[in-house]
C-alpha cells in the first residue's frame, strides 16, 4: 500500500488536524525517504479515528508508540547477539510474533483483574 497524505486522510476519515498531531507525535510517519503512507500508517490511522470516539486522542497514542519502540529495541538487542550467526528475517518475524503474544496476553491479563 502506498498512500499520500490526502489518500491517508480520505480514506482513513481523519481530520487534517488530527493527522497534523500525530505526525508531530511521530504516531505516524511516511515510509522513510518518501512522502507516502504504507499499511501500517493506514492502520494506526484508521485506529486513531476509532479510539477518539473513547477519548483516547493522539498524546495518549504517542504513549502505545513509546511502548512499541522499547519492544523494537528489545527485538534489536535479541537479534544483534544472533546476527554473528546469520540472524534472518524470519528470526526477526518470529521474536516480533512471540512478542505480540506476550504484550496481547499481558494487557488482557491487565484488563481482567480490573473487572475483577
Amino acid at each position: 500500500m502506498r498512500l499520500s497524505r490526502a489518500e491517508l486522510i480520505e480514506k482513513s476519515g481523519l481530520a487534517e488536524p488530527v493527522l497534523a498531531e500525530l505526525e508531530r507525535l511521530l504516531v505516524i510517519t511516511p515510509r522513510r525517504g518518501t512522502h507516502y503512507y504504507d499499511q501500517d500508517a493506514f492502520a494506526v490511522a484508521i485506529a486513531a479515528k476509532q479510539l477518539a470516539s473513547f477519548g483516547i486522542d493522539p498524546r495518549h497514542l504517542r504513549q502505545i508508540k513509546i511502548a512499541a519502540d522499547k519492544e523494537v529495541g528489545l527485538i534489536n538487542q535479541a537479534t544483534a547477539a544472533h546476527s554473528r550467526r546469520g540472524s534472518s528475517r524470519q528470526t526477526i518475524e518470529e521474536l516480533t510474533r512471540l512478542i505480540n503474544v506476550t504484550h496481547l496476553a499481558m494487557v488482557r491479563s491487565g484488563v481482567q483483574r480490573e473487572l475483577g
